[in-house]
């Protein structure tokens, strides 16, 4: 997953590996940028990363 992303860190790699384990698609990360250029392992065809993008309230 590294080799294959190289801006991701281990910590990012791992969230995405637990994101294909739970077939989520949320993550919630600080280093929002990285997300949006990986896409998951499983079914989804995109991470929805959150704060960004919770749906807003009206």
């Amino acid at each position: 997953m590294c080799a294959r992303y190289r801006s991701l860190d281990l910590a990012d790699a791992v969230n995405v590996a637990l994101t294909a384990d739970y077939e989520a698609d949320a993550v919630l990360a600080p280093d929002r940028r990285d997300f949006r250029a990986v896409r998951p392992l499983g079914r989804h065809k995109a991470f929805r990363v959150l704060p960004d993008d919770l749906p807003l309230q009206r």
